[in-house]
């Protein structure tokens, strides 16, 4: 009788870690499932290199021509690596051409070109504006007790208004006496006007 209980009991032992295993390959399975219907939807651009500047207006207007732009901000990419990147973008360029067109690519990036230049107008009027000019001068010296620059970066982002853009100042400074990086200012530039007409300032630009 003690013989057959422990026969049993191994018996649903061995069962249940096999249960166990089946269950744990079909999530995976299911995962991989996921992955690969979420690509055909949305698929993803890989790329590997230093950053662009126009990679931020890229990671915008990827999403209206319905793919994912993904930046490995890595300089240093393996022959291997490299294969990878070619095979899945190729994966990726038939997909588009297929949704698209085949000058997808050539659309994307004309798109891109648009932006930036109204990105980079927005930043232009910004940093010629006499307060934020004086904040940059003032803000971007070195910090000698605490050895750091601020780097202050500018950036564009679209509104609710065509002819308006905001644009953001960030960059290192000291927050609880520690070096960070903070959000200075938010400008909202007039693109007819050619001007700032509001600034909105954090208790870090004080």
């Amino acid at each position: 009788m003690i013989k057959t209980s422990i026969s049993l009991s191994y018996f649903f032992i061995l069962f249940f870690l096999s249960n166990c295993k089946n269950n744990e390959s079909k999530t995976e399975e299911n995962k991989q499932v996921e992955i690969d219907s979420f690509e055909i939807y949305r698929p993803s651009y890989w790329v590997s290199g230093m950053i662009d500047p126009k990679d931020q207006e890229r990671q915008i207007v990827d999403e209206w021509y319905t793919f994912r732009y993904v930046i490995n901000g890595s300089c240093f990419v393996s022959n291997a690596d490299r294969l990878a990147t070619e095979k899945h973008n190729q994966k990726t360029d038939s997909i588009l051409s297929s949704r698209i067109g085949k000058d997808w690519k050539a659309r994307f990036e004309k798109t891109v070109d648009s932006l930036y230049s109204i990105d980079s107008l927005a930043i232009e009027i910004a940093r010629a504006d006499s307060y934020i000019l004086n904040f940059d001068t003032i803000t971007s010296k070195y910090n000698e007790e605490h050895n750091f620059y601020a780097n202050l970066r500018y950036n564009a982002y679209a509104t609710t208004d065509n002819y308006l853009r905001l644009v953001t100042i960030t960059g290192y400074g000291l927050i609880y006496k520690e070096v960070g990086n903070l959000n200075y200012l938010r400008a909202t530039v007039d693109l007819k006007k050619k001007k700032v007409i509001n600034i909105d300032k954090t208790s870090f630009a004080q």
